[in-house]
């Protein structure tokens, strides 16, 4: 029994598995994601020439065709997605949808040596999670992947961890679509060079282009305050925009908020930093003991800053588990004041 020659797989479709007997040509004759149905010719030349027909399954890598990436419109709302206990993104309301005009992943983490990976983990399928960030992206909902966080190791200070890095976020924004990235390191695990960082962040621009969102969330005290000043500095033109967390102290749960957002405003004013590239971060008390700020403190304290800076880029809300629990209540009380 002669065998015949497989075909190769169509662009854009990665094999990872194929559980069938060799000598058989295959041709794809359905596609859905993750899985594609295959027709395998078997052609056996003995006695009488015949062909039977059989179908499998075979298990691939999603690699989606990348759309160009529209410039973000009007000042930004963003909401941080938990992965881990997060609501699925199709889920959101559609009235915070309205007002939500950029989604941060969070977050992704590191994978050693520079590299990072991202993955939902609140039970939503890789294909799934993939579709919502697409839906939103044709909405005009721009999705970041936000990386590190608070324990993380990611470690970016030399240029083999640059070239792992941007590698490893290509094959997440192939994966996932996704339109940006967000900068959370964090002093309590990762490790970073500024001109192995800044690198990095600059391959990724050059890569994607200038659409290509690229911000730090940051926070923005002492010790640090120098050290990330000194990064946006030197990102210039490629730091879409900088973001102080503003919870996680005292002075969050109530009206202090109002003032320690106008300080982190000039401080970032007084380093060089454009107030169009200025977004606040803002966290719900998740519990009446938590250091973080009730819907109408959030309020007060960005209609103050805006009513001083009406320039300002926006603000952003870590994140969408707490708001689910809490009725979208902080979303809904600083989303149209942003976007207004």
């Amino acid at each position: 029994m002669p065998r015949l020659p497989s075909t190769d797989p169509p662009p854009g479709i990665t094999i990872l598995e194929l559980d069938v007997k060799a000598g058989l040509r295959f041709t794809v004759i359905a596609v859905a994601v993750l899985h594609y149905l295959i027709m395998s010719v078997h052609a056996d030349h003995a006695a009488a020439p015949a062909t039977r027909t059989t179908t499998t399954t075979v298990t691939t890598k999603p690699n989606f065709a990348l759309t160009a990436i529209p410039a973000l419109q009007g000042p930004t709302f963003a909401m941080w997605h938990h992965r881990w206990q997060g609501p699925n993104l199709g889920d959101y309301p559609t009235d915070v949808q309205s007002t939500v005009n950029m989604v941060i992943l969070g977050v992704a983490q590191s994978t050693g040596n520079g590299a990072i990976d991202y993955s939902p983990a609140n039970g939503q399928s890789v294909a799934d999670h993939a579709a919502d960030i697409r839906a939103f992206e044709a909405k005009g909902i721009r999705v970041s992947l936000g990386f590190a966080g608070g324990g993380d190791t990611t470690t970016i200070t030399n240029d083999t961890q640059v070239a792992n890095f941007v590698a490893s976020v290509d094959r997440i924004r192939h994966t996932y679509g996704i339109s940006g990235v967000d900068v959370d390191l964090e002093p309590s695990g990762s490790n970073w060079t500024e001109p192995s960082l800044v690198k990095a962040l600059k391959q990724l621009e050059s890569r994607y282009g200038t659409d290509f969102n690229i911000g730090i969330t940051v926070g923005l005290y002492t010790p640090h305050t120098a050290r990330w000043l000194d990064l946006a500095n030197a990102l210039g033109p490629t730091m879409d925009y900088m973001a102080p967390m503003l919870y996680d102290f005292p002075e969050a749960i109530d009206s202090r908020l109002t003032a320690v957002s106008l300080d982190k405003v000039q401080i970032m004013m007084d380093s060089g930093i454009p107030i169009n590239k200025q977004m606040l971060g803002y966290m719900q008390r998740p519990s009446a003991n938590y250091q973080a700020s009730s819907p109408q403190v959030i309020r007060e304290a960005f209609t103050e800053v805006k009513r001083r800076h009406p320039g300002i880029r926006g603000a952003f809300l870590w994140e969408d588990k707490i708001e689910t629990a809490e009725g979208w209540s902080a979303a809904r009380a600083l989303g149209p004041l942003v976007r207004s």
